[in-house]
């Protein structure tokens, strides 16, 4: 393992804030002491701090002589836990790129980073962190900073272990399987190969929710988890890594499958990437317990994370999620004499219709065709779904976001081949036993019905509202009640528990389309 020892300036600075404690009167070094060393000894990590305007402090700067007199009348403080996370910080930062001293600025970074009254104080004084790290990376070409605690287990400069070099050690308290050495080649090639791949695709899953999805969260989220996952590296010897990998003599860069070179959307993109993620982190969290217990914790903690990210992020890009804020179903036929249905549409639109249905039995393909582009601009024009029903052909020609089946449609995984894995596969059901397989055949959304008698579709029976509530304990996944469904008999939809609906003949008969589809949403919102 490379020694690392402190800079001349770095070794001054602590034993400048020992002087600063012991003047103050304090039992142990803190953070705050630290940083009016590092200002005092008018350091390079001084000037650094300085540049990108970071307030200095107000402490008296401490003479030699004055330091040396307050060290021979009073004893030694250590450092604080907080100070101790700074020393590590700062030694993980130079260990990171293969450094082998702890200069002032790795004090300054480590100084910001680590979570006291300092990084307090930058955050008062709005320094960007994105900008501060940027500018500290530039300057001492270290790479990125991380944000999250990870302790190391390390000697400090003032240890009685600490050799007369003032070089610090790390002390490793791996349980290692004692057949595996550490500088096995192959070991570290998968270590090597599978980090790289977990850290490209953290960056790739960042970037859609940072770009694509515009969500502050999940990107605070993905940066925390990249931070963590470049902190849990640093046990790992970057040098044995860098010397055992051989990319040219990897057999598997030669090897691809048609599913890789293919994405249909950034959703796909992020999804795959977070898979690769999660598989990534198994596999170190496997291999790193042949090096370093503490090395398959950290990876194990951060595999749980991604976890959590997934669920934070993809779930609600996938085509089901993409209906969980849907409540109001409009199902329009192609044509309707005496009716503008553009015009029926844009009123519906108006008055809470949130996804409309294209459905014609007796409608010729070239019918279906010219309706469903004039239905599928109107629709993305107000950021609301399209449903194609019955043809999964017709919906990926016009772009729709999905198809609905019946009974004695296509089954729902052979629509799924014909439409792609993104978009909408939703079908009608009638009992308990549809309703799961269903979910089971992976259907996005269900029909449950038909609730009430219909206009537009003829049953021999009636399931009624008992079939809305059975349905509420199984299913997993959006349900819309269907059949029959208008502003009269709503109310008994929403008692049920069910929020959404697919409605036909309370819309398209109203003389006033919009007051129609606001009466139907005002019943079903008072149940949320």
């Amino acid at each position: 393992m490379k020694r690392i020892h402190f800079t001349s300036a770095a070794q001054r600075i602590f034993d400048a804030a020992s002087s600063y404690t012991i003047l103050r009167r304090g039992s142990v070094v803190e953070p705050s002491d630290l940083l009016a060393a590092l200002f005092s000894d008018e350091s390079a990590g001084a000037a650094l701090l300085g540049e990108i305007g970071f307030p200095p402090p107000s402490t008296q700067t401490v003479t030699t002589v004055e330091a040396r007199t307050a060290a021979d009348t009073l004893p030694i403080p250590e450092p604080s836990e907080t100070t101790d996370r700074i020393r590590d910080r700062a030694i993980a930062l130079a260990r990171r790129f293969g450094g082998r001293e702890v200069s002032s600025e790795h004090l300054a970074v480590a100084l910001l980073e680590i979570e006291s009254p300092i990084r307090d104080t930058a955050n008062s004084a709005r320094l960007d962190p994105d900008t501060v790290r940027d500018r500290l990376d530039e300057s001492i070409a270290m790479g990125e900073v991380v944000e999250v605690d990870f302790q190391l287990d390390v000697d400090g400069p003032h240890s009685p272990e600490s050799p007369t070099d003032d070089s610090i050690s790390l002390r490793r308290e791996s349980r290692r399987t004692e057949s595996v050495d550490l500088f096995d080649p192959a070991v570290a090639r998968i270590i090597d190969a599978t980090a790289n791949r977990c850290r490209e695709g953290l960056r790739v899953v960042e970037d859609f929710a940072r770009f694509v999805r515009d969500d502050p969260s999940a990107t605070q989220s993905l940066k925390s988890l990249r931070h963590g996952f470049a902190e849990a590296m640093n046990l790992i010897p970057t040098e044995w890594l860098l010397s055992s990998r051989n990319t040219g003599g990897d057999v598997g860069t030669s090897i691809t499958t048609e599913a890789e070179r293919s994405r249909s959307s950034p959703e796909h993109v992020a999804a795959a990437s977070l898979k690769r993620v999660q598989e990534s982190l198994r596999s170190l969290e496997e291999y790193g317990k042949l090096i370093d217990p503490r090395f398959a914790e950290s990876i194990e903690r951060l595999r749980y994370r991604a976890y959590e990210t997934e669920q934070q992020l993809i779930v609600p890009t996938t085509p089901g999620g993409e209906l969980s804020a849907a409540h109001l179903m409009l199902l329009l036929p192609a044509m309707l004499p005496g009716r503008d249905l553009t015009q029926v549409a844009m009123q519906a639109i108006a008055g809470g219709v949130d996804v409309i249905q294209l459905r014609d039995k007796n409608a010729n393909d070239h019918v279906l065709l010219e309706a469903g582009r004039i239905f599928r601009e109107l629709t993305r024009n107000h950021g609301i779904r399209l449903i194609m029903n019955d043809r999964p052909d017709v919906a990926v020609a016009i772009e729709a976001d999905g198809v609905h089946l019946g009974q004695d449609d296509l089954p729902i995984k052979t629509a799924r081949r014909i439409i792609g894995p993104d978009r909408i596969v939703g079908t009608s059901t009638h009992s308990i036993e549809q309703i799961q397989q269903a979910v089971r055949d992976g259907a996005d959304y269900v029909g449950v019905g038909p609730t009430f008698a219909s206009t537009t579709k003829h049953f021999a029976e009636f399931t009624g509202v008992e079939l809305l509530r059975a349905a509420g304990e199984v299913a997993s996944i959006p349900m819309f009640a269907i059949g029959g469904i208008d502003a009269g008999n709503v109310s008994e939809v929403a008692a049920a528990g069910f929020g959404r609906v697919a409605v036909s003949g309370a819309i398209l008969n109203a003389d006033d389309p919009r007051q129609a589809a606001m009466n139907i949403r005002a019943a079903l919102d008072m149940i949320e």
